[in-house]
This record gives C-alpha cells, structure tokens and sequence, in this order.
C-alpha cells in the first residue's frame, strides 16, 4: 500500500559513504488506524549496519496511488 512519509526522530549514519546497494530492514514498531510507525536498519551486503531511521512515521491509504500515479505521468 502507498504511504506518505511524516516524520522521524533521528537518523543515523555508521559509515563514512553509503554503500550504492543496501538491504531495508523495516521493523513495525506499532500502527494506529493508517498511521504506521517504524525503525528502519539500512544494511550493507555483508549484513552489517550502516544508518538506521527512529520512529519512522508515515500515513498510508489507498487513495495515494493515485495522487502518486498522476505526479508520475506529469514528468
């Protein structure tokens, strides 16, 4: 289901650059409604950790995939 990103309580970052490819691992801290609230664990190919995002929060709803879908089609 699409979802709108609202907020986040930190990020975090372990390593100096980025890696170009990492793995998300997004864990569901708990969800109200179509309020979803999560920590999320970007992860290099060796399994090891490099940033997280606290508290993610996001809204999703059906009715984005269309308002997302429309902004797609104007570029």
């Amino acid at each position: 289901m699409p979802s709108l990103p609202c907020g986040l309580a930190a990020y975090r970052q372990f390593t100096k650059e980025l890696p170009t490819w990492c793995v998300a691992d997004i864990r569901i801290r708990d969800h109200r409604g179509n309020q979803v609230f999560a920590d999320i664990f970007f992860k290099d190919d060796e399994g090891k950790v490099v940033a997280t995002i606290e508290a993610y929060e996001c809204i999703t709803d059906k009715a984005l995939r269309d308002a997302f879908k429309v902004s797609r089609d104007k570029k």
